[in-house]
C-alpha cells in the first residue's frame, strides 16, 4: 500500500537522521517533511523525546520491512486502536510489537496513532474548505467622475461620497447612488460649455442602482458601465451611454426626452420602463418595453415598440419587433433567473456574468434548450443542479471554473 510504504520511509530517514547516516538528498527530503506544517514538525520533535526510542530504532533496522509490516497488520486487527484502548490491556502485546513498529509510527497509528487520525481529519477539513461553494454577486460597483477620481462603492461608507456645484452624490444604505440636487436655483452652468461625466460600472458579480441627477434610476447588471452627465439641466435631452445591461425608470419630462445610446443603437423616450440587454457577446441588443412608449433607432431603421414587445438589433444592423414574456427579460431586476427555452451559451455566460466564474465546455452542447427559473441569490450549484435535473447536461466545479459536458 502506498501509505505504508511512506510510513516506513519517513521511518527508515529518521532512524539515519539519530544514526548520523542521511545523505544530502535524504537529509533535504526530511527537513521538506518536517517544513511541510507544523505539525509534522512538532510530532518529530515529540517522537524525539520518546524514552527508549533509539534502541527500538535500532532494532527495526534489522527487520526486514515486509515482515514487521504483516507481524504489525495481524497483530492489529483483534485490537484496533491502541489510541482509543485502554493500553494497561494489551501491555505484552503493545511491547512486543513495539520492536516492529517504533520507526513505522511516524505516519501509523502504533504509540502515535490519535496524530495521525487529527491531521487527517483537518486535511479534510482544508479540502472542504476549498471546495466553498460559488456565492452570487452583490452590491459592487466603481464610480468614476468627472475628474478622474475613483471611489469604489463596495468599501465607501454610506453617506455623501463627492460634491459637483450644487449637487451632492451620495451611498444610500440600500446599496444605490444619488444624486441630489442642492438648490435649483444656484444652477449657472454654461450651456455653450462642456458636460461633465460620471461613468458607473459593475465588475463580474456586481450590480448596482443609481439615481441620475433627474429623478430617473438606472438598474445595472453585471459587466455593465453608465456614462452620464452630471447634470442635465443645460441640455435639450438626457443623453446617456450603456455597456452590457440595466433596468431603466425613466423621469417623465415632456421638454427633454431621455437618449440611451448602446452598441449601434439609440432608445428615446419621455417617461418609461424598460429594459436594455446590449451585451456585445450575445451577438443581439434585446430593447424590452414593460411601461410608456420606446422608439428604437439604429442605421437600419427605426421602430416604435410598446409595452410587451421586445425589439432585436442583429450584427447586420437590421431591427425587428416581436411580442415577448416582459417577465422574462428582467428577471433579473427581481432576483432570478428565468429561462424559456434559451440556449444553454446563453444561460452559462449571465451563470458566469453574476458568479464571476470561469465556463469550459468538455462537449459541443452550448445550443441545447433549457426552461426554468430560479433565484440569482441561490449558490452557483443550486443552479447547475436545476439544469442537471433534465439529464442533457452536468457540471463539475473546479475552484471558480465551470466545467460543461454531457
Amino acid at each position: 500500500m502506498e501509505f505504508n510504504e511512506q510510513g516506513f520511509q519517513k521511518a527508515e530517514l529518521i532512524l539515519k537522521f539519530m544514526r548520523n547516516e542521511l545523505s544530502k538528498a535524504e537529509e533535504q527530503e526530511l527537513f521538506s517533511w518536517l517544513e511541510e506544517d507544523q505539525e509534522n514538525k512538532e510530532f518529530f520533535d515529540k517522537l524525539m523525546k520518546e524514552p527508549g526510542l533509539q534502541e527500538e530504532l535500532a532494532f527495526f533496522q534489522s527487520t526486514r520491512r515486509d515482515e514487521a509490516w504483516d507481524e504489525i497488520t495481524k497483530e492489529l486487527e483483534p485490537v484496533g486502536y491502541w489510541a482509543e484502548q485502554d493500553r494497561s490491556n494489551h501491555s505484552s502485546n503493545y511491547r512486543s510489537l513495539l520492536r516492529y513498529a517504533a520507526a513505522a509510527s511516524v505516519l501509523l497509528i502504533l504509540s502515535f496513532g490519535a496524530f495521525f487520525l487529527l491531521k487527517k481529519e483537518k486535511q479534510q477539513e482544508v479540502i472542504a474548505v476549498k471546495k466553498q461553494e460559488i456565492k452570487p454577486g452583490g452590491n459592487r460597483a466603481m464610480l468614476t467622475l468627472a475628474d478622474g477620481r475613483q471611489i469604489s462603492l463596495d468599501d465607501a461608507a454610506n453617506g455623501e461620497l463627492a460634491k459637483l456645484e450644487n449637487i451632492s452624490i451620495v451611498k444610500t444604505a440600500g446599496g444605490q447612488i444619488v444624486y441630489q440636487i442642492k438648490d435649483n436655483n444656484s444652477n449657472n452652468t454654461d450651456p455653450s460649455g462642456p458636460i461633465a461625466y460620471n461613468t458607473i460600472s459593475t465588475p463580474r458579480g456586481g450590480q448596482y442602482k443609481v439615481i441620475l441627477p433627474d429623478g430617473s434610476s438606472v438598474l445595472l447588471n453585471a459587466v455593465s458601465s453608465l456614462k452620464y452627465p452630471t447634470s442635465f439641466s443645460a441640455s435639450k435631452q438626457r443623453k446617456v451611454e450603456l455597456t452590457g445591461e440595466a433596468y431603466f425608470e425613466v423621469a417623465k419630462d415632456k421638454a427633454r426626452p431621455f437618449i440611451v445610446s448602446c452598441n449601434n443603437q439609440t432608445v428615446q423616450v419621455l417617461g418609461t420602463h424598460f429594459n436594455i440587454n446590449g451585451y456585445s457577446e450575445e451577438g443581439v441588443t434585446k430593447t424590452t418595453l414593460l411601461e410608456g412608449a420606446v422608439r428604437v433607432k439604429s442605421s437600419g431603421g427605426s421602430v416604435d415598440i410598446r409595452p410587451g414587445e421586445q425589439s432585436l438589433l442583429a450584427s447586420n444592423e437590421t431591427l425587428s419587433v416581436s411580442a415577448v414574456d416582459t417577465e422574462e427579460a428582467v428577471a433579473w431586476v427581481n432576483g432570478n433567473f428565468m429561462f424559456n427555452s434559451q440556449d444553454l451559451g446563453s444561460i452559462m455566460r449571465s451563470v458566469s456574468r453574476w458568479y464571476d466564474t470561469d465556463v469550459q465546455y468538455i462537449d459541443n452542447i452550448a445550443s441545447r434548450k433549457f426552461t426554468g427559473s430560479i433565484s440569482r441569490y441561490e449558490n452557483v450549484t443550486e443552479v447547475l443542479n436545476m439544469l442537471e435535473l433534465t439529464g442533457l447536461v452536468h457540471f463539475k466545479v473546479d475552484g471558480r471554473r465551470i466545467l460543461v459536458m454531457k
